[in-house]
C-alpha cells in the first residue's frame, strides 16, 4: 500500500448547488497552490439541480421549466453535459497530476479513476465493466489554460443529457452507462467530478431539457433509456446514500492502494468556497457558455 501520500475522504450530505460548485473548486485551488491534500468528496444536493457542463450552452436547457419545478441550475468548471442531480451520489476527486492515483494522460487518469468507481460498484454488489466508448469523457477533451474546449454539439435535447452517450473507460452495467465523469486540469492539478444515479430520474430530466416538439423529445428519452441505467435497475433494490458512500470508499482504497481516511475541510478551504459560491450563483457565470 502507498503511503508516501495520505488520501482525505470527506463525505458531504445536502449542499445547494452552488455551495458544492465551490466546493469542489476550493479543493481544486487548493491542489494548485499545493495546501489540500488528495481529496475524495462524496455529496449530494438539495434543491435537486440540473448541472451543465462547462462549455454547454444554455438554450439546451428549458429554465422556465426549471423555474416552475423548483430546480436549481448550475455550470460546472468540468466539460460534458446536463445531469439532474436529484436522488444520486455525485463524487469528485482531486489531486496534483503527479499523484500516482491520476498521474499520465487524459485516458490514463480516467482508468486509474474507473478502477476505484468499479471497486465500489463491485462493493455493492453491481456487475459493471469497462465501455470501449464513443468519444472522450463525457463527449469532451480536458481543458487547459489557453486552450478552448470543443463547442458542445449545437443540437438540443439528447445531446444535452450526459449519460446519452458513453465514452472509454466509463462504466457500464449490460451495455447501459451508469456512472457519467468529467475532468478539468489546471497548473499541475486534477479535478474530476462524477454522478451516480441512485435511481431513474429520466422523465423529469427529460422534461428539464429544450426540444423543439414532444415527439423529438419522446424519441431523444427513448433512446436515452436504451444507453444509461440507475443503481436501483442495477440491482433491483434501493441503496442508502451513506451504504454506497461506505462501500465507495472501500473500493477506491483498495483499488487506489493509499490511505483514505475520514477527514474534513480545512478553514482556509471553507473560506474559499464561502468566496467562490457567490460566483456560482450568477447569471454571468450560469447562462454564458465558456471558452
Amino acid at each position: 500500500m502507498n503511503n508516501s501520500q495520505a488520501w482525505r475522504g470527506i463525505v458531504d450530505l445536502e449542499q445547494d448547488a452552488f455551495t458544492n460548485m465551490a466546493l469542489d473548486e476550493a479543493l481544486f485551488e487548493g491542489q494548485i497552490g499545493g495546501g489540500s491534500p488528495p481529496t475524495v468528496r462524496f455529496y449530494s444536493w438539495h434543491p435537486p439541480t440540473v448541472s451543465l457542463g462547462y462549455a454547454q450552452k444554455i438554450e439546451t436547457i428549458d429554465l422556465e421549466s426549471c423555474r416552475a419545478s423548483g430546480i436549481s441550475v448550475v455550470r460546472r468548471i468540468t466539460g460534458g453535459r446536463a445531469i439532474l442531480h436529484e436522488g444520486d451520489f455525485t463524487y469528485s476527486i482531486t489531486a496534483r497530476e503527479n499523484n500516482p492515483v491520476v498521474q499520465g494522460t487524459l485516458m490514463d487518469t480516467y482508468r486509474k479513476i474507473s478502477h476505484g468507481l468499479l471497486a465500489g460498484l463491485q462493493q455493492l454488489g453491481v456487475q459493471a465493466a469497462f465501455s470501449p466508448g464513443e468519444k472522450n469523457p463525457c463527449g469532451e477533451p480536458v481543458l487547459r489554460p489557453g486552450v478552448s474546449p470543443d463547442a458542445e454539439e449545437d443540437t438540443r435535447g439528447s445531446s444535452a443529457a450526459c449519460f446519452a452517450a458513453t465514452s472509454r473507460y466509463e462504466l457500464t452495467v449490460e451495455g447501459r452507462k451508469i456512472i457519467g465523469s468529467a475532468q478539468r486540469r489546471r497548473q499541475g492539478a486534477v479535478l474530476q467530478q462524477g454522478s451516480l444515479p441512485l435511481q431513474d430520474s429520466s422523465n423529469k430530466l427529460f422534461s428539464l431539457l429544450w426540444f423543439s416538439d414532444p415527439w423529438q423529445r419522446l424519441l431523444a428519452h427513448e433512446r436515452y433509456l436504451k444507453r444509461a441505467t440507475s443503481l436501483y435497475e442495477a440491482l433491483h433494490r434501493p441503496v442508502t446514500f451513506d451504504d454506497v458512500a461506505a462501500a465507495f470508499l472501500s473500493g477506491m482504497k483498495s483499488a487506489f492502494q493509499v490511505d483514505l481516511a475520514p477527514g474534513c475541510l480545512h478553514p482556509d478551504e471553507i473560506t474559499q468556497a464561502v468566496g467562490l459560491r457567490s460566483k456560482y450563483a450568477t447569471q454571468a457565470w450560469n447562462f454564458m457558455a465558456k471558452s
